[in-house]
C-alpha cells in the first residue's frame, strides 16, 4: 500500500555579488544532481535556523540571513511512498568558511557565476528560484 508523506525543509542560496554556491550530491537512486543546500528541520528548530545549519553542514560556510525567498514544493518517490516536499528558501551571505562540509552527503561545493549556474542546476525549480535571486540582485 502506498502512503503519502510530507517533508518540510529549509535551505539557502548563498551569494557574493553575481556568484552563487551550488552543490553536487546524489539522489536516493544514485543520480548526480546540482542543487542548492537544504535539509529537514530538527525538533524545535525554526526555518531560519534549519537553513543556516543545513547550509553550514553542506557547504562549510557560516552565513548571515539576508531575506526570505519564498518556498518551492515538489513530489518524489521514496521506496513505495509518494513524498510531497516543501522547502523554505533564504538568501544568504557567506561570513566565514569553516572548510568542512558533510562529504557523506555532498560531493562538491562550487562558487559559480549566476549565468553559468542555470546550465548546471538539475532541477527546474532551482533555476526558477535562481531567476528570482538574479532579478533581485540586478545581475
Amino acid at each position: 500500500m502506498r502512503e503519502v508523506m510530507y517533508e518540510y525543509s529549509a535551505g539557502g542560496v548563498i551569494v557574493d555579488g553575481c556568484r552563487v554556491v551550488i552543490i553536487r550530491t546524489r539522489t536516493s537512486s544514485g543520480r548526480h544532481v546540482w542543487t542548492f543546500p537544504k535539509g529537514r528541520l530538527e525538533n524545535g528548530e525554526t526555518d531560519e535556523e534549519a537553513a543556516l545549519r543545513e547550509v553550514r553542514e553542506e557547504t562549510g560556510y557560516v552565513c548571515r540571513l539576508k531575506q526570505p525567498l519564498g518556498e518551492t514544493a515538489y513530489w518524489f518517490r521514496s521506496g513505495s511512498n509518494q513524498v510531497r516536499k516543501t522547502v523554505r528558501w533564504y538568501l544568504l551571505e557567506a561570513m566565514e568558511r569553516t572548510g568542512v562540509y558533510n562529504r557523506a552527503e555532498v560531493e562538491e561545493v562550487r562558487w559559480i557565476p549566476i549565468r553559468q549556474a542555470y546550465e548546471k542546476l538539475t532541477h527546474r525549480g532551482d533555476r526558477k528560484l535562481l531567476a528570482g535571486v538574479e532579478e533581485q540582485l540586478g545581475c
